[in-house]
């Protein structure tokens, strides 16, 4: 063998390991791309699921306060109103004795 044939020889050698080395890297850059669009779609479900839940829970945190509320509202207006009774109570037969009264006078 020649010079000649060896140096071409070299050449088809680098040329074949450049070939071989462009296909391991686009072959590398495939699987990181797969891995890294797995690794983002298990992110969003992950973070998809932590958001429902957190959602859920500030829903039934509203809920809770708002049912505490209605309660102590209702539980005002029923005060309320048994104050009411009793003062009614208080002065009912005074107020019919006026009435009686003031359709006698009339």
């Amino acid at each position: 063998m020649n010079e000649l044939e060896f140096v071409f020889n070299k050449i088809i050698e680098i040329d074949n390991k450049a070939i071989e080395v462009k296909e391991k890297t686009n072959q590398l850059i495939k699987d990181k791309e797969s891995s890294l669009t797995n690794d983002m779609k298990e992110l969003e479900d992950k973070l998809s699921t932590e958001l429902s839940v957190e959602l859920k829970m500030m829903n039934e945190k509203i809920i809770s306060d708002a049912n505490e509320n209605a309660k102590k509202i209702m539980d005002e207006s029923k005060q309320f109103c048994e104050n009411l009774i009793k003062k009614y109570e208080l002065i009912k037969g005074e107020l019919i004795d006026k009435i009686v009264n003031e359709i006698i006078e009339s």
